[in-house]
This record gives structure tokens, C-alpha cells and sequence, in this order.
């Protein structure tokens, strides 16, 4: 069995879920970053808030966001409550800048950070990826590719590649949050992916299995699709 990494029930109590959502998200379109973007009504991050507050078992949210952003953000938490999410961190230029300004507010002995952009997070596969950090030092929430995956040039399918050993990587991203800070600052380069920061740094990150539903609102037709599993 796995080393238990963790050394009290008290510590794995500390969580922090650390929501990204300082982007521009301009292949969204729609002129609003699309975390502000309506969904049934809705902002997407509001959605995306409450998907982590439905877990009793993190102990603190917060959010990081653009500088310019500050009254989008807070039409989006109006009608929230919950004491559990914090004041909003401001965010960099970068997206590792931005991630390390709120991790450093974090005052979770664990962090799950998630996309801004992933308003559908299943509770079960949440739990999922928290239950992983009893006996991981980090995990993250991913899917085995299962399409063909093939090499194109020209336009031309070339060579097809092999699948057996590729996931899709899916947020929340869940570590140690003094262990993924230290990755942060020993980087060299800016990562678009905190599992690639960790792993430059020789952090071991488990792949736990995620959910289809557990959408990144990217492109103007991801819109419809979101509509459609909210149900």
C-alpha cells in the first residue's frame, strides 16, 4: 500500500479549492471573458463557485481574478453566502503568476486548483481526486483517450498513434499546497498546466478518473453543450 503522505486527520481537513478565472477567454467570444458568460441564466463562475462549495470537505475557496474583473466578480458572488469563499485574489500576467499569488493566500494544507471555466465538476468525481491525496502526493482529474488519435500533415491523416498510455487531463489539480508553492517558485519558465509544474519540479501526479460532464468552456459551441448536461 501507499505511504500515507499526510500525518493527521487534521491536516487532510485543511483544504483550499483555488479557482483560476483571471483569463481573457477570447475563443470563447461573446465580448465578456467567458467565466462572466451566462450559462441557464448564470455567470459560469458562479456555477463553477458552487460546484466546489457542494462539497462539505473543502474548507475554503478562493478565487483569482483579473484586475479589471472586480465588478463582474462580484455580480457573480452577490447572491452568495457561504462564509467558506474568501476575498479574490488579484492575478498576473501569466497564468503561473497568476496561480501562485493565490496559492500563497491558501491556507489549506491542500489545494484543489480548478478551472474557472469548468462549471460542471461532478460532487463524486470531486471526491474522487480528494480521497487520492490519503495516499498521493498529487493527482488530478483525467480521462484515458479512447478516439483514435492519428498524425496529420497537409491535411492528410498520416500515421496513426498509439492511445493506450494518453489521458485527458481535467481539473481540479489537487496537491500538497507547500509542495506545489515550491514547485511554482523553482520554476525556470511559465506552465500553462499546474501537473506540468509539478513534474518539473520531480513531483509524482496520479491521474484519477474524471467525468465527461467535467466540460472546459472553450469555443462558442461549448455553450451548447454546457446547456444541455446542465440538463
Amino acid at each position: 500500500m501507499p505511504k500515507k503522505y499526510a500525518t493527521t486527520n487534521e491536516m487532510l481537513m485543511k483544504r483550499t479549492g483555488l479557482i483560476v478565472a483571471a483569463g481573457r477567454g477570447t475563443r470563447a467570444g461573446g465580448g465578456l471573458p467567458k467565466q462572466y458568460r451566462l450559462l441557464a441564466g448564470t455567470p459560469i463562475l458562479t456555477h463553477t463557485i458552487h460546484a466546489l462549495l457542494a462539497s462539505k470537505r473543502i474548507t475554503q475557496i478562493r478565487v483569482v481574478i483579473h484586475k479589471d474583473d472586480a465588478d463582474l466578480y462580484n455580480t457573480c458572488i452577490k447572491d452568495i453566502n457561504d462564509p467558506r469563499l474568501c476575498t479574490p485574489i488579484i492575478g498576473g500576467e501569466t497564468r503561473s503568476t497568476s496561480v501562485l499569488n493565490g496559492l500563497r493566500a491558501c491556507d489549506g494544507v491542500q489545494v484543489f486548483i480548478h478551472d474557472g471555466a469548468r462549471p460542471l465538476l461532478p460532487i463524486d468525481a470531486l471526491d474522487r481526486v480528494i480521497d487520492a491525496l490519503d495516499t498521493e502526493k498529487a493527482a488530478f482529474l483525467a480521462l484515458p483517450v479512447t478516439d483514435a488519435l492519428w498524425q496529420v500533415a497537409d491535411g492528410k491523416a498520416q500515421t496513426a498513434q498509439p492511445r493506450d498510455a494518453l489521458w485527458r487531463g481535467q481539473t481540479p489539480q489537487a496537491f500538497y499546497t507547500a509542495d506545489i508553492i515550491a514547485a511554482h517558485e523553482a520554476a525556470k519558465a511559465p506552465a500553462d498546466d499546474d501537473v506540468a509544474m509539478a513534474r518539473a519540479a520531480g513531483l509524482d501526479v496520479t491521474p484519477i478518473l474524471g467525468s465527461e460532464l467535467n466540460l472546459k468552456i472553450t469555443r462558442p459551441e461549448d455553450f451548447d453543450l454546457a446547456e444541455i448536461l446542465l440538463g
